[in-house]
């Protein structure tokens, strides 16, 4: 069953605000643990490092950070859906034990699209502590500014808490595009900050 709970506004908006502000706070942190660059860096050109995309192709990478700690182990992972699962949106929370029903890895969290094409996707969670966990994702920020419009990405909902049962796991299908009017040729990063709280998103203790 999907555990989902809405976020107080008040508290929302201000955690919104402050990470979108002059720079985020030197208690966040990358995938490796490492202390996050100020804002500023973030959303400057991130997309040096993405292989040049087959031609006529546009690649599209998804990276996370996290504020103010990683999630424990792997932390999201994006996936290939599958004929199972592969609705816009449908999204479940596992007992530990129940498999995810996803398909295989994305390669390095990249795509690559012709200007004007989507996929779907699932991005999931393994929770490898024996402590349930939610989180909330920020909306995403796409790189290099000047065509960074042209990712088309509908994935987390703003004011949900995403919760992961103990040993448990989570999924969520997301669709991940690019405009008709992207450059054949272009490099976007799409970067997803997710909160991770545990004194603001931990989920209510189970009856």
């Amino acid at each position: 069953m999907n555990s989902i709970k809405l976020v107080n506004i008040n508290t929302y908006l201000l955690l919104v605000l402050g990470i979108a502000g002059i720079g985020l706070q030197s208690t966040a942190t990358a995938e490796n643990g490492k202390p996050m660059e100020p804002m500023f860096s973030i959303v400057q050109d991130r997309t040096s490092d993405i292989p040049k995309p087959p031609s006529g192709k546009v690649a599209l990478r998804f990276s996370i950070v996290y504020s103010p700690t990683p999630l424990p182990g792997e932390g999201l992972q994006f996936y290939e859906t599958t004929d199972e699962v592969n609705s816009l949106w449908a999204q479940e929370s596992l007992e530990a034990g129940e498999e995810l029903p996803i398909g295989k890895p994305i390669k390095d969290n990249l795509i690559f699209l012709k200007p004007g094409e989507s996929r779907m996707l699932a991005v999931a969670y393994r929770n490898p502590t024996d402590e349930d966990i939610g989180f909330v994702s920020l909306p995403h920020q796409d790189s290099p500014n000047a065509i960074g419009h042209h990712a088309k990405l509908t994935c987390f909902c703003m004011s949900m808490v995403y919760h992961v049962p103990a040993k448990g796991s989570w999924y969520r299908v997301v669709r991940m595009g690019v405009s008709p009017n992207t450059p054949a040729g272009s490099k976007l990063d799409a970067l997803f900050t997710i909160l991770t709280d545990p004194e603001t998103f931990a989920p209510a203790k189970r009856m």
